[in-house]
């Protein structure tokens, strides 16, 4: 969106220095402005990344009872069948929830995107413009960066993944999978004191999410969503529309 020239024409665009705080700030308002979409949007990631695990989880404890005949089994109670269906349908609905988590965030981000560009969104616009197939091969070279990461004493994955946080946003933008993996990393790494606090501030929303059964994420997903889309445009020194 451009610049909205004095005198009219629209609100002017929010200028002036960035900060973590205001970033945050800026999220809760734009929720509370659009809270119909968002707060749908967050009910269905808290219901697939939650819910659907724990109903894998059930039917994987159930196939144990049903073989063993009591709720705790011991050590070689449950047939080796039995054990290994468990396992399958517990990884099976991880997989499946992790999908569907994915499709949803992208769709919260692009109705982020449109908040900090014109001010609001809606469901449908939410899932429009939205490159679906390089999004998916960007999903999986973050996917394999995280997993080599894994091996240098586990910290590497939570370097990857922090210096990547912006590659859904930059493929929204138009990059091409590989493009938005160097974006991303260039903009973490040129404005890192400001992404650490930031991403400080989300494992904070993390563990208030966890101490509230998962029920504060509703609120605190979208709205950390908007602060990244926030951050991704105020530091790029593009305008951000007010709310």
């Amino acid at each position: 969106m451009p610049p909205v020239p004095p005198g009219g024409g629209g609100p002017a665009p929010i200028s002036g220095p960035y900060s973590p705080l205001d970033a945050v700030s800026y999220g809760w308002r734009a929720f509370a402005a659009n809270a119909g979409p968002f707060a749908v949007m967050g009910v269905l990631l808290v219901v697939v990344t939650v819910g659907v695990q724990m109903i894998f989880n059930a039917a994987g404890g159930g196939l144990e009872f049903y073989s063993s005949g009591t709720l705790d089994p011991e050590p070689g109670e449950t047939s080796p069948g039995a054990s290994l269906g468990s396992a399958l349908l517990q990884m099976t609905g991880g997989m499946l929830s992790s999908f569907l988590g994915w499709l949803i965030g992208l769709a919260v981000l692009r109705g982020a995107l449109d908040v900090v560009d014109t001010g609001r969104t809606s469901l449908g616009e939410m899932w429009t413009r939205i490159p679906w197939g390089q999004a998916f091969v960007a999903g999986l070279l973050m996917w394999f960066a995280a997993f080599l990461g894994f091996f240098v004493l586990c910290v590497g994955m939570f370097v990857v993944t922090f210096f990547l946080w912006y590659v859904n946003v930059a493929v929204l933008d138009g990059a091409d999978p590989v493009d938005s993996l160097k974006a991303s990393f260039a903009f973490v790494r040129d404005n890192l004191a400001d992404n650490l606090l930031l991403c400080l501030i989300g494992v904070g929303a993390v563990v208030a999410t966890i101490c509230t059964c998962y029920l504060g994420g509703i609120v605190l997903g979208p709205l950390m969503t908007i602060a990244a889309a926030y951050t991704w445009r105020a530091l790029q020194g593009r305008p951000i529309h007010p709310v």
